[in-house]
């Protein structure tokens, strides 16, 4: 992706080839917008490997049961 600096502006080419790359990423890096900003995944106070593969593997429940519930709002079942 290309981004703009102070002064220069991008050009129109630049902005739509932006847009076509951001909206084929989005499937894949929501998963991990959500665990960071929603269940604070982006933080690790436990020390133990064992600790943090619970932590972890809660935090993919909770997104698990976060998404079905964004799929009922949505009234796609």
């Amino acid at each position: 992706m290309k981004i703009a600096v102070k002064e220069h502006s991008l050009e129109i080419r630049n902005i739509l080839r932006n847009k076509m790359i951001s909206s084929k990423r989005i499937s894949g890096e929501l998963i991990y917008v959500v665990t960071k900003k929603i269940f604070k995944a982006g933080e690790v106070l436990v020390t133990t490997i064992q600790r943090i593969n619970l932590k972890m593997l809660c935090i993919a429940f909770c997104f698990n049961l976060y998404q079905l519930r964004t799929l009922e709002i949505k009234e796609v079942f």
